[in-house]
């Protein structure tokens, strides 16, 4: 039996929140693993078999990188930035030479609501902000036209301007979002009458397959645990969005069985990787 260690951020309020992760654990309790949340870098003293990397920004701070270094195996070491400056293909500057629409989004994860949360709290505790000179974006606008775009997005180092490319039919637009963990993964593709397709807004949904090239992004990413979001325009494979801590998935519907149901296997996976 192993040793689980789940790291978080020292601000991260692991306990207070919902999470995916939270849902595969009495799946691995029940296998006789052992559990340990380490709100912080651990310390030397602390043992494990697996460390988890489960730090909410988007970039990992090195401290946290370099305390898991010594456990036999570490998920999520590899991926240490999913800012889309980072990571996306579709990015365009003003003087792109792209005629179509364009979506202005957050350049930080889930538009920089985690680094805020953070923030408050080592406010509330008297301590310096973890990130500073943080510039959130709470909204994903959609312009007809890159000249569109408001001179203040431009100048906001905060904002990033992709091309929208979506995958829409006469239902509305579709998102297809793959959670995974090891080896194991379900994939769903959800409509909404909104371009900014989530959960929450969805009227359907759908289990569809993973493309060999947003596979090849995974890797290539070094994501073991995670959610990437993507679509399928005109046949061609994009992805939106990377997040390495995804929250809580709908309650399951029918006879299928539940994403934590599925995913809590891949743990064999991973420790199968033991250095």
């Amino acid at each position: 039996m192993a040793r689980i260690l789940v790291v978080c951020h020292a601000y991260d309020a692991f306990r207070e929140r919902r999470w995916l992760l939270q849902s595969m654990f009495p799946f691995w309790l029940a296998q006789g693993h052992t559990i340990r949340i380490c709100e912080g870098p651990p310390q030397r003293a602390v043992e494990a078999d697996l460390a988890l990397l489960h730090v909410d920004c988007s970039v990992l701070p090195p401290s946290y990188a370099e305390a898991v270094q010594r456990f036999p195996v570490v998920v999520n070491t590899s991926i240490r930035d999913i800012r889309k400056s980072f990571w996306s293909t579709q990015r365009i500057g003003r003087d792109a030479d792209w005629p179509g629409a364009v979506i202005v989004k957050s350049d930080l994860n889930a538009g920089g609501w985690p680094e805020m949360q953070h923030n408050l709290r080592a406010r509330q505790l008297q301590h310096a902000e973890p990130h500073p000179h943080l510039r959130p974006v709470d909204t994903y606008p959609v312009y007809a036209r890159r000249s569109d775009v408001p001179e203040t997005v431009w100048t906001n180092p905060g904002c990033t301007v992709e091309k929208f490319r979506p995958e829409r039919d006469e239902r509305g637009y579709w998102t297809r979002f793959w959670l995974f963990f090891g080896d194991r993964g379900r994939c769903r593709r959800f409509c909404s009458p909104n371009p900014v397709v989530k959960a929450n807004n969805a009227i359907a949904v759908e289990t569809v397959d993973v493309p060999p090239e947003v596979v090849a992004v995974r890797e290539r990413l070094g994501l073991d645990y995670g959610k990437i979001d993507f679509v399928m325009h005109e046949g061609t494979p994009i992805v939106v969005d990377v997040n390495r801590t995804p929250g809580p998935t709908p309650l399951r519907s029918g006879s299928e069985p539940g994403t934590p149901e599925l995913l809590a296997p891949g743990l064999d996976d991973l420790l199968r990787r033991r250095r």
